[in-house]
């Protein structure tokens, strides 16, 4: 029987074969390595869910308004909403 992930993972390579011409993009899986390495750099321990995802089906991607962001753009995100909440 196929896992959550696996059926999630074939249902967004549909959707990219479906729209060859769309801007639909998933990125490579990320290794558990390269994980806590990120974890190890900003103190953090991300979700059981999110590593089984990211190491899974991939790094980056579909979703809404820029979808889900590669590890390597979070400082950036940070600092974005950091300064939004700020200027409120």
């Amino acid at each position: 029987m196929k896992s959550k992930l696996e059926k999630v993972k074939e249902n967004l390579k549909k959707l990219i074969e479906l729209n060859p011409e769309g801007n639909f993009k998933i990125g490579r899986c990320l290794t558990l390595q390269e994980i806590e390495l990120f974890e190890i750099n900003h103190k953090i321990k991300l979700p059981e869910e999110y590593i089984d995802f990211v190491t899974n089906v991939g790094c980056f991607g579909f979703g809404p308004n820029e979808g889900l962001l590669p590890l390597n753009q979070y400082n950036d995100l940070r600092h974005r909403i950091l300064e939004n909440n700020l200027q409120k």
